[in-house]
């Protein structure tokens, strides 16, 4: 036997010194046992640790793989049974390395979904609607109700006034007219024209809500307008006061005007000035008398006279 270095070189040019126990011995040591015993499965081993990346391209093609593997495994077992003769482990290599260039054609992965182009977009895609905000403002379309069962109803009011006109007053008679006479409510469809009539009515040129306050005159801020707006009011207010106490007091005297209460109470003041409550009279001061004039009782009509006198006199007014 050959003394091999690289057992794959050596399996791929078909040499005949070297054997399938000689390569795996080189490479993966007592995994031989294992094949054997095992069967298909550690042969992809033993591919693995020696091919590299033709071992799984080996595992991943449908039919190919289990072409070579059957291939070797005749070979192996002619070389045990001392029948192998010129390389036939090396030619059975190479031949399903050579089908493997010829038949590359991966198999697809039945787990999971292909995934769509970048460009595509997620979600569920909204029905556009062709009447848009600009159609929906230019046109106002009424509504029209329908008639509700309630609507369609026996209008008892009008029923009952009428059997009054016509002189219905027994319960038979009032039967016997309900089934003649039938009279409906009015459906509420007449209502809601009526209520699009007005509508229309209204101007179209009406704006509804509040109005924005003015924004502020800049340029009256700068120069100071309000300013001199406010000295011009006040210069014409003094003006105007002028004018009116000209007109009031001719002769240069300003004259305060009063509330007519306050003119009685100057009214009131001034006559208690002019015309005084007068005072009681001042009596002589008591003296005595002397012991020789001789006081004479008075009578009773002179003493009432002397008290009228003395009335009288204190209602005198004194002089100036």
């Amino acid at each position: 036997m050959l003394q091999v270095i690289d057992a794959r070189d050596a399996c791929l040019s078909g040499s005949s010194g070297v054997t399938l126990k000689m390569w795996i011995d080189r490479r993966i040591g007592g995994e031989i046992a294992a094949w054997r015993k095992n069967g298909r499965g550690d042969v992809f081993i033993g591919l693995r640790e020696v091919w590299g990346d033709e071992a799984t391209v080996l595992a991943s093609v449908k039919g190919t793989a289990s072409f070579g593997l059957t291939e070797l495994r005749k070979a192996a077992n002619r070389e045990e049974a001392g029948t192998d003769h010129g390389g036939e482990v090396g030619t059975a290599l190479q031949r399903s390395l050579s089908t493997l260039s010829h038949r590359l054609t991966p198999d697809q992965d039945d787990i999971g979904y292909t995934l769509p182009p970048d460009n595509h977009a997620y979600g569920r895609a909204c029905p556009r609607d062709p009447q848009g905000a600009r159609e929906v403002l230019s046109a106002w379309v009424p509504h029209h109700p329908t008639a509700a069962p309630q609507d369609l109803a026996q209008d008892f009011r009008a029923i009952n006034k009428s059997a009054a006109k016509k002189g219905v007053r027994t319960v038979k008679q009032m039967t016997a007219f309900r089934k003649a006479v039938d009279i409906r409510l009015h459906p509420r469809a007449v209502e809601g024209a009526r209520r699009v009539a007005a509508r229309d009515a209204v101007d179209t040129s009406a704006t509804y809500g509040r109005a924005n306050l003015p924004s502020t005159p800049m340029q009256d801020v700068l120069k100071g307008a309000f300013a001199s707006e406010f000295q011009s009011e006040l210069s014409a207010r003094y003006e105007a006061y002028a004018e009116i106490n000209a007109l009031d007091a001719p002769n240069g005297k300003h004259r305060i005007r009063t509330t007519k209460a306050q003119s009685l109470r100057v009214h009131s003041a001034r006559q208690k000035t002019v015309d005084p409550k007068p005072l009681r009279p001042v009596r002589d001061p008591f003296k005595l008398v002397s012991n020789r004039t001789q006081l004479q009782p008075l009578t009773a009509r002179e003493a009432r006279r002397s008290d009228a006198e003395q009335i009288e006199a204190e209602a005198e007014p004194l002089g100036p």
